[in-house]
């Protein structure tokens, strides 16, 4: 399961991975992962009124064929419009998870 805290309450966000670690500035906060892998975790997901969210990792999708050795580094993307930046998105902490044989 992915999840995330801390985001702005009841608002649109999405999960993406990708497996090349950086860190650049986007949006409020920092992209921390790139490549030509970055992929979308299905599709849209909102907060909840906490400003939390979780979904469940389908390891079975395509796009999450993962093989022992990689490191998919997680992040979650959100819509903040009220952030200190002033550019309406920000995302959480990346989260690397090493794929075990």
């Amino acid at each position: 399961v992915l999840a995330a805290a801390g985001c702005p309450p009841e608002h649109p966000g999405l999960f993406f991975h990708a497996f090349e670690p950086i860190q650049k500035p986007f949006g409020d906060g920092f992209l921390c992962s790139r490549g030509y892998s970055l992929t979308r975790v299905a599709g849209v997901v909102m907060t909840d009124a906490e400003g939390s969210v979780s979904k469940p990792l389908d390891l079975t999708d395509p796009a999450s064929a993962y093989f022992p050795g990689m490191n998919p580094k997680y992040q979650f993307w959100f819509r903040d419009p009220l952030g200190p930046g002033g550019s309406g998105t920000n995302t959480s902490d990346a989260l690397s998870v090493s794929i075990c044989p």
